[in-house]
């Protein structure tokens, strides 16, 4: 898998004097790296608010897959308005393929005394004739004039990507890091500390001298090796889910009165442990349904924390026995444990309701079952996902199918009829991932690096009674 990053630089700047940081990168990473460039008009830093075709069309481009963006200095601010132009115009889904931005010594809030030194520094080195610096200065002059559009574009970036909640619209949860040295005399320090959540420290000061040291080298590939979630994304480091089914023959009349019939039971274990720099204080939500036919019939441990749901959706699983959701703030680093016994929870007839992305699953093809976890719509970042179905109980006295997993990538609304049209959309929309016979009976698959989209695990059950009993 190759890493994609994008290096954002404006037309003043010569590529080649990005070469030591590609040559660090490239042997930090110990990965095949794609480089790519963002290259910013000199016309565009002189009118920063309205941002041109040109760098919105590079910048759409590069969104086709996963990537990086890296952007330095002056650039950082066009860079933000981009991002928020992009947003605006009805295009958000794009920007879910950034994995990060990194931004190194961002020119955002800009106070009177550091455009003065700007000018000062720039007739220095222009004096002294050291290029790569003149030029530097030169876009940062263009600047100069600015600095409520550049106040403006900051406050926005922070409000709809820093401090999103959700990928809508309007906000797009897109991971930021900034390198900065709080003693570069051209940075405004408070501006950058109020606006960035994700901050590294320096020693170099970037925009007075424009090189790259070997401090902020080292630190830069370390953070595009190893990017941290966006502060209201949940860091979960790893999710066990132990999926365990066998058949019953069970009847159980409810609070209605009305006689359930069960022909298998499941027990489902969920085992959550966050990240320790896991910094979101957002309620974390599952909810786990069964159809009609279906019943949660008891949770045998709920101690690790509170279940902070409404008290309705409480009320209702009293009362229903079909749906349980459980919420809470991740407090602590311990595991968070969830434990669950349902009755015909698997089969084919089972409907699930998961939220808008995932509405609607009606369970297709007779003795298919299934189970299904959503990752969310980028609410999530999950670093590793085990996942363990034991079907040893239908050995014997029943025929199984292998289980198989499959991925899709983007939440959608399904809705199943039969298994001619499950296959079909499977083998369409569907990443196979192959799993491993732990021993007979028993599977698994190791998931790595999940934001969005679902999990389905299927297979088939058939009684080797030849009266279909």
């Amino acid at each position: 898998m190759n890493r994609n990053i994008a290096i954002c630089t404006t037309t003043f700047r010569s590529i080649d004097s990005f070469d030591a940081l590609i040559t660090s990168l490239k042997a930090d990473l110990n990965e095949e790296v794609d480089i790519s460039y963002i290259k910013i008009p000199s016309s565009q830093l002189k009118n920063i608010d309205e941002v041109e075709d040109a760098v919105i069309s590079q910048l759409l481009l590069a969104c086709r897959n996963n990537f990086t963006i890296l952007a330095f200095g002056s650039v950082s601010i066009v860079i933000m308005n981009s991002i928020l132009k992009i947003l605006g115009s009805g295009k958000s889904d794009h920007l879910r393929n950034i994995d990060q931005i990194i931004f190194v010594s961002p020119i955002i809030f800009r106070d009177k005394l550091a455009f003065k030194k700007i000018h000062v520094y720039s007739a220095l080195w222009s004096i002294l004739n050291f290029k790569s610096w003149r030029l530097a200065f030169r876009e940062n002059n263009y600047l100069s004039t600015q600095k409520g559009t550049i106040s403006r574009i900051a406050e926005q970036f922070y409000r709809r990507i820093i401090a999103a909640e959700s990928f809508s619209a309007s906000q797009a949860m897109i991971p930021t890091a900034v390198l900065f040295n709080p003693k570069d005399s051209l940075l405004d320090r408070r501006s950058i500390e109020s606006v960035f959540f994700n901050k590294t420290r320096v020693k170099e000061k970037y925009l007075t001298f424009p090189s790259f040291g070997s401090e902020t080298l080292s630190l830069l590939s370390s953070i595009v090796k190893n990017p941290k979630a966006h502060k209201n994304v949940f860091w979960i480091k790893s999710l066990a889910v132990n999926i365990k089914i066998f058949p019953v023959q069970f009847e159980k009349i409810d609070l209605l009165r009305e006689k359930l019939i069960a022909d298998h039971k499941g027990e489902v274990r969920l085992k959550f442990d966050f990240h320790p720099e896991n910094s979101s204080i957002l309620k974390f939500n599952y909810r786990f349904s069964v159809g009609i036919n279906g019943n949660i019939e008891e949770i045998t441990s709920f101690r690790d924390f509170k279940n902070e749901t409404d008290s309705s959706n409480i009320g209702r699983f009293e009362r229903d026995g079909n749906e349980f959701i459980v919420e809470f703030v991740p407090r602590s680093t311990s595991p968070h444990k969830l434990a669950l016994d349902v009755l015909n929870g698997f089969d084919d007839s089972q409907e699930w309701d998961r939220n808008s992305e995932l509405e609607k699953i009606v369970r297709p093809a007779k003795k298919r079952q299934y189970f299904y976890y959503p990752f969310g719509n980028g609410e999530a970042k999950y670093d590793n996902v085990l996942i363990t179905i034991n079907l040893e109980k239908y050995l014997g006295s029943h025929a199984i199918t292998e289980p198989q997993l499959y991925i899709i990538d983007t939440p959608m609304s399904l809705e199943f009829t039969d298994s001619d049209e499950i296959t079909s959309l499977i083998l369409s929309d569907y990443s196979y991932i192959p799993g491993k016979l732990l021993y007979r009976g028993v599977y698994s698959w190791e998931l790595k690096t999940k934001e969005r989209g679902v999990f389905v695990v299927t297979w088939e059950v058939e009684t080797n009674d030849q009266n279909g009993n």
